[in-house]
């Protein structure tokens, strides 16, 4: 006795299958918890205020949003530095560029005299630590103001 399926039945049978085996291969490749080392920079951040006299040092300011974005790949990730104008954060190893916002989410107006109205840029790699700056214009009037860091009772 011979059987045979017909098409329909038959085109389920090899959906499932397939179903099944597109599922079965992604869990194989997913990857494994560590097996994938990020290749990671650090970057030594400092935000300043430049002077009206170009002559003169700009002075820190805390505070800052600063949003480094790399153009060619579009990742971006965002860093605030302290109350000494002091920030320290890790971002995958690339090609950075940045701006300044205020904690209200203000871009900030950098210092044009330093960075020719173009986003200070630079190279991070794996590994290394970049010190950068990002000096704001001596006519942007900003004053941070960060919500309290304290702890909030519960009760």
């Amino acid at each position: 006795m011979q059987r045979s399926i017909s098409f329909p039945s038959s085109l389920a049978l090899l959906s499932a299958v397939l179903i099944t085996l597109i599922f079965a291969l992604s869990i194989c490749a997913a990857p494994k918890g560590g097996a994938v080392a990020l290749r990671l920079g650090f970057v030594n951040l400092d935000t300043a205020k430049a002077d009206a006299n170009a002559d003169k040092p700009a002075t820190f300011i805390g505070g800052v949003v600063v949003r480094f974005f790399d153009r060619a790949t579009g990742h971006e990730s965002f860093a605030i530095t302290d109350d000494y104008g002091m920030g320290w954060t890790p971002l995958r190893a690339g090609n950075y560029c940045m701006e300044a916002y205020g904690t209200s989410g203000k871009r900030l107006k950098l210092d044009t005299r330093l960075t020719h109205g173009e986003p200070p840029c630079f190279l991070l790699r794996a590994g290394e630590v970049a010190d950068v700056g990002v000096t704001l214009a001596y006519d942007e009037d900003y004053k941070p103001q960060l919500p309290s860091r304290g702890l909030k009772e519960r009760w």
